[in-house]
């Protein structure tokens, strides 16, 4: 019954949410090859078949309904064994195309999970070579675990983001017995509360379908790959621009801030150096900071 109720709530969350784009509807899979992906899920099924069985049941349900929607799949931590521990492993399995579910089918049957979990990097090699801004895109993340190799995963997403031109919350159907680490940026799946999704999208559903078009807001984005500190953000007239403590935390943390369009100043710390950038934000869009 739950893989039937799995099935609906993904099929409602894509038919209903996606925003009219010229050149239609793409749904990447973004798929754990981690070696505990072997370890058993239920009824004779390792985690891995369990994932492989969970995307074709989607593409089918999502295929009943929509014809036009190009289904692909990326695939991380599967080349690799587990002792290297390589953090750049990710590789595009099945390119995006419409009715490749024999496609995906086969090279599911012939993948075998191997290394460790390098998340965020497989984010990072979707953006820059998967995604494209004419298209709608819903990313799922079937995974048993966190990330393994401390990447910003919210970064990550916040780029896909900058590229593809709308907004994209990645959802994670976790296979695993826990997920330690929670990011602001993905929906998570909670087996044992199956109508939880469906309600969470229905809301931010909503929640975009009302969105005012009259407020001007923009996104600011710190990427650093060290620790930040002592960060302040200015209005261009010198005023405190007032931070609470979680927006304070996100942003140190490489999360995007959502603030009103115009012109600011930062001012904040890495290693021992004091820092300063003014900038511009643009509506609806993320201007980034680099270090």
């Amino acid at each position: 019954m739950k893989k039937y109720r799995l099935c609906l709530w993904l099929l409602l969350a894509c038919v209903v949410g996606f925003a009219a784009r010229a050149n239609g509807h793409r749904i990447l899979f973004l798929l754990d090859g981690s070696s505990s992906m072997s370890l058993p899920y239920e009824k004779g099924q390792t985690r891995f078949q369990k994932a492989a069985a969970t995307i074709l049941s989607i593409m089918d349900s999502i295929s009943a309904k929509e014809n036009d929607v190009e289904f692909a799949l990326r695939v991380y931590g599967h080349q690799c064994p587990a002792q290297e521990k390589n953090c750049f492993d990710s590789k595009m399995e099945v390119s995006f195309s419409k009715g490749n579910r024999a496609q995906m089918e086969l090279r599911l049957d012939n993948l075998k999970p191997a290394g460790i979990s390098p998340l965020s990097y497989a984010i990072h090699e979707a953006v820059f070579n998967d995604l494209q801004a004419a298209f709608n895109y819903s990313i799922f993340i079937i995974s048993d675990g966190d990330e393994s190799c401390g990447g910003n995963i919210c970064a990550e997403v916040a780029a896909a983001e900058v590229k593809i031109k709308t907004s994209l919350r990645p959802t994670l159907i976790n296979l695993g017995t826990k997920t330690s680490i929670k990011f602001d940026c993905i929906n998570y799946w909670n087996k044992s509360e199956p109508d939880q999704p469906l309600a969470f999208y229905n809301k931010e559903i909503e929640k975009q379908q009302n969105a005012s078009p009259n407020i001007d807001t923009g996104y600011i984005l710190i990427r650093s790959t060290e620790q930040i500190s002592k960060l302040m953000l200015y209005n261009y007239n010198g005023s405190i621009y007032n931070l609470n403590k979680q927006q304070y935390l996100n942003i140190i943390k490489g999360e995007r801030l959502k603030v009103k369009t115009g012109r600011y100043k930062i001012t904040y710390t890495i290693n021992n150096v004091d820092r300063s950038v003014e900038l511009t934000t643009i509506k609806n869009m993320i201007t980034e900071v680099n270090n």
